[in-house]
């Protein structure tokens, strides 16, 4: 059985971006899974039960008390134990690390990367863990986060060990609009650390054709492409067929909220007019609460992965937004967002409110599988028409399901995950 080493920022999650990307390759996998992660939180996933948790907050003891870095979490009897880091002081607030993403301070990044510098993340902990599991090969996504990239560098060269990475976003270009000399300061460190990451790597994997010709031009190596899967809900009814539902699930930050904005001033025209329309927003984000309208738009916490399954259920269309100002189409623009897939398996039609520069936005409209407003002025138009008209809706959906179909089944990317690891590995694969 192929042994695999996952070394990631993040707690792996099934309600998390990276975590549902993460589950929806490795679920059903005849792979034995370990995974190492340097955030706060529990993981809560069905493929991996042997953990090693590394933290900011194990890192401040580390320098001022000596106190070695790293907690092994063992969640092969299912038992959260009282000292788990779910259930202790260890568990640093999710608000502070999401108030930073929102601000985008590259400050705060610079600081945490000297802290993990300063502290010596290597332990004998750590060094038992990996030389214990002994992995065949090293799955390693590629990270804002320069200290988790230094530990894949280390574990590849301590194991000896082939190393795959995945490229999710746009790490390296100098095409961005920031004015702070500490911003690029930061990019400019961060490039290095990726480009030493990359070149550890055997092989090199993203999400979509559309960032493997970006990434493959950026690092002058060839990506092959692993797209998220999903399974297709099944045509359920919708209820409240009178009202047409538009759900939004996700992040708000880099510049959503003002397009997300612009489908809740349209609706509530929409509703003025006699065409009875509602968005319903899942989403943990601080300025969601600011959408909320009543008989308009309605908020909810964000809930778990199957939770929102039902929630997409209940509805008509599925939202994408991005931000269209200079700064969020340039932060994004390489990025493919895991929510796609998610609407796109909905069983609903797909409406995405974003740039056409992005991958995912490209993705869909080379594909024909939603309604792209790619310029806000076409926001309005677009929801106007899916309100309006049902057919149109229903040829949407079943373009969504087509390209479902197509490129993001479970068992034939899956299958393929394991054929390339194994390859990575030097393993051939079982028939």
């Amino acid at each position: 059985m192929l042994r695999v080493l996952l070394i990631t920022r993040e707690p792996w999650r099934d309600d998390s971006n990276e975590g549902s990307v993460l589950s929806s390759w490795f679920e059903d996998q005849p792979m034995e899974l370990a995974h190492i992660y340097c955030k706060p939180g529990m993981p809560g996933n069905k493929c991996c039960k042997r953990y090693f948790q590394l933290t900011d907050k194990m890192a401040a003891k580390k320098l001022l008390k000596g106190i070695p870095m790293g907690t092994v979490i063992d969640l092969s009897q299912d038992v959260a134990t009282d000292d788990s880091p779910s259930n202790t002081s260890e568990q640093e607030k999710k608000s502070f690390y999401d108030f930073f993403r929102r601000h985008n301070w590259a400050s705060f990044f610079l600081a945490q990367d000297l802290l993990w510098k300063l502290a010596n993340w290597k332990s004998k902990a750590l060094e038992d863990f990996v030389d214990e599991f002994n992995p065949d090969v090293i799955f390693a996504p590629l990270t804002y986060s320069r200290y988790t990239m230094e530990i894949q560098r280390w574990a590849a060269k301590r194991l000896k060990k082939p190393m795959a990475g995945i490229v999710w976003d746009d790490l390296y270009s100098f095409n961005q609009w920031h004015f702070s000399p500490i911003y690029w300061l930061n990019r400019l460190i961060q490039r290095r650390s990726v480009k030493k990451t990359a070149a550890c790597c055997d092989s090199l994997y993203t999400l979509s054709p559309q960032q493997a010709k970006v990434f493959g031009e950026q690092f002058k190596r060839e990506f092959c492409v692993l797209p998220k899967t999903g399974t297709l809900q099944e045509n359920t009814p919708r209820p409240d067929e009178n009202c047409v539902r538009f759900i939004y699930a996700g992040g708000i930050y880099f510049g959503r909220i003002n397009t997300l904005s612009t489908i809740v001033e349209t609706l509530e025209r929409l509703n003025k007019e006699g065409y009875p329309c509602k968005l319903d927003i899942y989403s943990s984000s601080p300025d969601a609460p600011s959408l909320d309208k009543p008989g308009v738009c309605e908020v909810h916490e964000a809930v778990s992965a199957d939770e929102l399954k039902k929630c997409y259920g209940a509805a008509h269309v599925a939202v994408h937004a991005e931000g269209y100002d200079r700064a969020s189409v340039q932060q994004m623009w390489h990025s493919f967002s895991s929510k796609i897939v998610d609407c796109l398996s909905s069983g609903c039609a797909v409406l995405v409110a974003c740039p056409a520069i992005n991958c995912g936005c490209r993705y869909l409209m080379e594909n024909e599988a939603a309604v792209c407003a790619d310029y806000p002025s076409k926001i309005a138009a677009s929801v106007e028409m899916l309100v309006k008209d049902e057919q149109q809706r229903n040829l949407w959906k079943e373009r969504a399901d087509a390209l479902m179909q197509k490129n993001h089944r479970p068992e034939v990317v899956r299958s393929l995950i394991h054929q390339q690891l194994s390859m990575v590995a030097g393993k051939e694969q079982n028939q």
